[in-house]
């Protein structure tokens, strides 16, 4: 008898330790109690507690267990051993507790209130609906349980309903934090204005409390208050330095505001804290592919892969990003480690094949393509570029049955689905190569419709309007749109090469220049870009240089590189040149300029217009500084 009554005082001095938030000394005193009676259930239970609270949940669950063995129909062992499975998040195992003490106790409201959160978490809305009006009935002065139906409520889509639970609960209990809370929280959407009002009401009553500092940041986000929104998450951080959240939507505002390397640091942070979210770094990288900053999304997926070297998308993406600066090398091992960890990875097979049909080796493109189209039937730009690389090998009738299966491919991937604007895209691309313009047209534009940041279509269509329907004010429109969503070499060329046509010379110059100030310029826009940037100045009739005619000859006389009909479609600048006020001498160069890079003719045809210089022709090229 006297070791019961010892082995309880230790459980009360245990209990106390519990809240004063002493958990060493709660745990020393548990097992006193426990060595002196190990079947104290009080003890096994307040141990379990304690050790729930620090997070050390299967030594939770273990004391749980011992507990409940003795005492099998404790309503409060049960949900408290239902808590732990969901912070584990393992909601359907939580449950299936909760349960087990809603059958000993069905007027027991707290665990109806964990059981409507852990149907919440499963999206199971009407199921939490019912729980928290059961909640409710019982105890209808219990605040959680309002805000518990309220958040329900808010997913319903029912706001007027949800607003609703939070102005009972807090007219209920004037000082619960959560119900201010929590109306912030769904007002931030609709009106985050009077979400701040609802935050600032909570610190008020609980100036500690991280999460509605964190919520309050949130809405002067949402405000553009952004200043205001960091001290905010700087302040949920410093009060709770493990809150997950705030580290991420600190990190997300400082990304939306391209503070790139400022969100890696949280980001970092956050991983450390959490490692559920080590997702951030591959969707981050993904957000800046969009947004066409490639060698900070670098940045990002070296983070990923840093984290999980076999993460496969990481690697592939890593190497779309090399490919789009022009470091072949970098993409080429980058989506070597890709299919290496996934040998099925449609997506990177097709860009290796394309890297390879870049470097004009069509063969081992053609190999890279027909393992995508086996890993995926789905890869339709694998069907059309295989294609483009058989006509690259001389091979024109396999091309053109190849452009056919192209069109099939395409077409009965938009018959299964009509919004894959790749497919149309492809089917564009095929139809133009077989000869059919309108239709290549109507499909390109069907293409745009469903994903405006389709650069492909675009391209395409620039290309129908100003090569084909000489619109090059449409062009123009066209190569804008395509150079904004993708700042690329091929998309900045385009765009000089289309305000050469509109007659804007300095600007063609100046994204002429700038693509060529690009870390890696291949051969075939190298040439390009220094024919436009020399069309430029004798069609505005600037005074030029010999020098910048001759640097475009020197340059060309090093390479070995003819453009191909297919490579590059010069019909709309030649009608453009033809339609220009410059003399027949200038037209007639730049036509033999463009002849030469197109193999039609030998480049020694440009030095029967080298000339002395003289005054009286001015448009002769001249010794003038540019």
């Amino acid at each position: 008898m006297a070791n019961k009554k010892k082995s309880a005082e230790l459980v009360r001095k245990g209990d106390a330790f519990m809240e004063s938030n002493e958990p060493d000394e709660a745990l020393k005193s548990y097992d006193k109690a426990l060595r002196i009676d190990p079947n104290a259930f009080d003890a096994l239970h307040g141990k379990a507690m304690v050790l729930h609270n620090l997070g050390r949940y299967n030594d939770a669950i273990a004391f749980y267990d011992k507990a409940l063995d003795i005492e099998p129909r404790n309503q409060y062992a049960w949900r408290n051993k239902g808590l732990v499975f969901s912070n584990l998040k393992k909601y359907k195992e939580a449950i299936k507790l909760y349960d087990r003490s809603i059958a000993i106790d069905p007027e027991y409201a707290p665990v109806l209130d964990d059981k409507t959160a852990a149907l919440y978490a499963l999206k199971r809305y009407d199921d939490a609906l019912e729980c928290s009006d059961k909640a409710i009935r019982i105890d209808p002065l219990r605040s959680s349980s309002w805000i518990r139906k309220g958040d329900t409520l808010f997913q319903k889509k029912d706001y007027h309903a949800a607003l609703k639970c939070y102005e009972t609960a807090s007219d209920i209990n004037q000082s619960d934090v959560w119900a201010w809370s929590s109306k912030g929280s769904e007002l931030l959407s609709l009106d985050p204005d009077q979400a701040l009002v609802y935050f600032d009401r909570a610190i008020e009553k609980h100036p500690g409390w991280a999460w509605a500092w964190e919520g309050r940041a949130l809405a002067l986000g949402k405000l553009k208050r952004y200043e205001e929104a960091i001290a905010g998450y700087d302040k949920a951080i410093n009060l709770d330095p493990n809150y997950a959240e705030a580290w991420l939507h600190k990190g997300d505002l400082l990304f939306e505001s391209a503070k790139y390397d400022a969100a890696i640091e949280q980001y970092r942070q956050l991983t450390e804290i959490d490692a559920d979210y080590l997702w951030i770094w591959s969707s981050k990288g993904n957000a800046l592919i969009e947004l066409a900053e490639y060698q900070k999304a670098i940045e990002f997926y070296d983070e990923a892969i840093k984290q999980d070297r076999e993460n496969f998308e990481a690697w592939g993406n890593r190497g779309f990003c090399y490919d789009k600066l022009e470091n072949v090398d970098e993409a080429r091992n980058s989506y070597d480690e890709a299919i290496t960890l996934k040998p099925d990875y449609s997506w990177a097979l097709v860009n290796q094949g394309n890297l390879f049909f870049g470097a004009e080796q069509y063969d081992e493109a053609i190999r890279f393509y027909d393992k995508a189209l086996k890993s995926s039937p789905e890869e339709v730009w694998a069907s059309y570029n295989k294609a483009l690389a058989l006509a690259k090998l001389g091979k024109e009738k396999a091309s053109q049955d190849q452009y056919r299966k192209a069109l099939e491919h395409a077409e009965a991937i938009t018959t299964k689905n009509s919004d894959n604007s790749d497919a149309w895209a492809v089917k564009g691309e095929s139809l133009l190569k077989l000869g059919e313009l309108d239709a290549a047209e109507v499909s390109f534009k069907e293409a745009v419709r469903i994903n405006p940041r389709n650069v492909n279509a675009l391209i395409a269509l620039c290309e129908i309007y100003s090569d084909y329907k000489f619109d090059f004010d449409e062009g123009l429109k066209l190569a804008q749109q395509a150079n904004g969503v993708d700042d690329s070499l091929s998309t900045k060329s385009n765009l000089a090469e289309n305000l050469l046509k509109t007659h804007k010379y300095d600007q063609a110059r100046t994204q002429a220049f700038q693509a060529l100030a690009y870390p890696r310029v291949r051969q075939p826009y190298a040439c390009l870009l220094r024919f436009f940037v020399a069309a430029s100045f004798l069609l505005d009739r600037s005074n030029i240089k010999n020098e910048r005619f001759d640097e475009f000859l020197t340059y060309y006389r090093s390479i070995n590189f003819t453009f191909g009909s297919a490579d590059w479609t010069s019909n709309g600048l030649i009608c453009a040149i033809q339609n220009t006020e410059v003399s027949p001498h200038t037209k007639f160069l730049l036509l033999t300029m463009i002849d030469v890079m197109q193999g039609r003719i030998d480049m020694q045809t440009l030095s029967f217009f080298r000339k002395p210089q003289t005054t009286a022709n001015p448009h002769a090229i001249t010794e003038s500084s540019l």
